[in-house]
């Protein structure tokens, strides 16, 4: 059972909503009024509610995207371009309810795209760096998180957050 009750995205100008992926009021995953009255208002808190401890905030220099790991009940952060205390490419972090930094997460050295195709032959590819994370969500109660390469790219692949180990790819797409 999590110890992440309530967990919400804070606007600069005031604005609050969950930080729950699935929710129809998360700024980044919905599309209320609320949604979008949020995320334009340069999210850069995240805040929540824990049984033992109260009210819990966490406050960053750029916007962050967020989800609540159900297997580890670790708050998982993505934080945007501009930030200095987590600097691309390891620009996400694992934290505890408590508000403790459980640990910075080092995104794999690269990532391969498959170039060519040929029937009957294996496929060709090619090793690119990951130059940030962008994004991080939950599928099937497992972390996923967005890697950016060769500018436009973002390969999803599942993250653990207790062994702090990169998993299978899910997905690669252009934005």
């Amino acid at each position: 059972m999590s110890d992440f009750h309530d967990a919400v995205y804070v606007s600069r100008d005031g604005f609050s909503a969950p930080v729950d992926p699935s929710a129809t009021d998360n700024p980044y995953f919905g599309h209320s009024n609320l949604a979008k009255s949020v995320l334009m208002g340069d999210l850069g808190t995240i805040q929540w509610r824990t049984k033992s401890q109260g009210t819990k905030e966490l406050h960053f220099k750029s916007p962050v995207i967020a989800a609540i790991d159900p297997s580890s009940d670790l708050l998982i952060v993505i934080l945007a371009y501009g930030d200095t205390q987590f600097r691309r490419p390891a620009n996400a972090a694992a934290f505890r309810a408590n508000g403790d930094l459980d640990h910075v997460i080092t995104p794999p050295a690269a990532v391969e795209q498959v170039v060519e195709q040929l029937p009957g032959q294996a496929p060709r590819t090619i090793r690119y760096p990951v130059e940030a994370m962008a994004e991080v969500l939950l599928k099937n109660g497992r972390s996923l998180i967005g890697l950016e390469f060769r500018y436009e790219w973002v390969e999803r692949r599942y993250y653990d957050p207790i062994r702090q180990q990169w998993l299978e790819r899910d997905q690669i797409y252009r934005r």
